[in-house]
C-alpha cells in the first residue's frame, strides 16, 4: 500500500517538474516576443521568467527534492512518460534559451553602438577635450 502512495507522489513530483518546465518555455517565449518592445515589458517579461525558473529551482535536488534521474529509476511507465517530457521540455529550454541570449547581445551590442554614437565614441572630441554632444563636437578626420 505503501508503494502506491509513494507511486503516487512521485507522479505528483514529476507532474510539478512537468508543469515547471513548461512554465520556463512559456517565459522564454514570452521574453523572446517582447525583446524589440518598451524596456517596461521586457523588465516584466524578464521577471516573469526569473519567477519560472525559481519554481522549478525549487522542485529540484538543491532544495532536498529528488533528481529526475532517481525518479526515472524508480518509476513506473507512467512515470518514465514524464520524465521522456520533461527532458525534451529541458532540451527545449537549453536551445530557445541559446537563441534568446544571442538575439539580446546583439540587440545590447546596438544599444552601445547607439550610445557610443550619441555621446561621442573615441576620436570625436569637443572644443575642450571632452566627449559631448552637440554643435561643438569635432567630426572624425577623412583622409
Amino acid at each position: 500500500m505503501s508503494n502506491a502512495v509513494l507511486d503516487i507522489e512521485q507522479t505528483d513530483h514529476l507532474q510539478a517538474i512537468l508543469d515547471a518546465t513548461a512554465g520556463v518555455l512559456s517565459g522564454l517565449h514570452l521574453l523572446d516576443s517582447c525583446c524589440f518592445g518598451p524596456p517596461e515589458v521586457i523588465e516584466a517579461a524578464a521577471v516573469d521568467l526569473g519567477i519560472s525558473m525559481d519554481a522549478l529551482a525549487r522542485l529540484g535536488p538543491a532544495n532536498g527534492m529528488p533528481s529526475l534521474a532517481s525518479l526515472e529509476a524508480e518509476a513506473g511507465e507512467n512515470g518514465r512518460l514524464l520524465c521522456s517530457l520533461i527532458r525534451q521540455n529541458a532540451a527545449r529550454i537549453a536551445a530557445e534559451s541559446s537563441g534568446l541570449s544571442l538575439e539580446l547581445r546583439r540587440l545590447l551590442a546596438d544599444t552601445r553602438d547607439a550610445i557610443a554614437i550619441a555621446t561621442g565614441s573615441p576620436g570625436l572630441y569637443d572644443a575642450l577635450g571632452r566627449t559631448t554632444t552637440g554643435p561643438l563636437r569635432r567630426s572624425r578626420c577623412t583622409m
